[in-house]
């Protein structure tokens, strides 16, 4: 009996670091300059996405910083005031995105920001990654 108890406790431990490593896990993603260079103006958001790999968002498997200081934007949508400009954001490993959007819908203006890896070790890499998760799940 006292061995069936181990042996249930060691398999739920498993699944929990296994469910652990994939949550954390760093995913590749297309926020690159590579592909920024792909983007034309005229393009709509659905072409710009398809290249970028997905919807405006934080695409970072580490913490990141620009010249001035820690890099987000905070996964910010705005329509800029009395213009019908709407302005997406992206943020990957190597640089951040912005696009703005005419009222037409299409591409009006790109402006690339180059981001680097914020120093600091594994354990403070493994922190942000949880941080980040949880704000995922429980939005403020």
């Amino acid at each position: 009996m006292r061995r069936r108890k181990l042996l249930v406790v060691l398999a739920g431990l498993a699944v929990v670091i296994a469910a652990g490593v994939v949550v954390l896990w760093p995913q590749a993603n297309g926020v690159t300059l590579t592909n920024y260079a792909s983007i034309q103006q005229g393009m709509i958001l659905p072409e710009v996405e398809a290249i970028l790999g997905g919807p405006p968002g934080d695409y970072r498997t580490s913490p990141t910083q620009f010249e001035f200081g820690d890099a987000s934007f905070r996964h910010r949508r705005s329509l800029l005031p009395g213009t019908g400009v709407r302005e997406e954001h992206w943020e990957g490993d190597t640089v951040a995105l912005m696009v703005r959007f005419g009222d037409d819908g299409t591409v009006r203006c790109l402006c690339p920001i180059p981001t680097a890896r914020r120093e600091g070790g594994r354990f403070d890499a493994i922190c942000w990654r949880l941080k980040r998760q949880w704000n995922r799940w429980f939005p403020e």
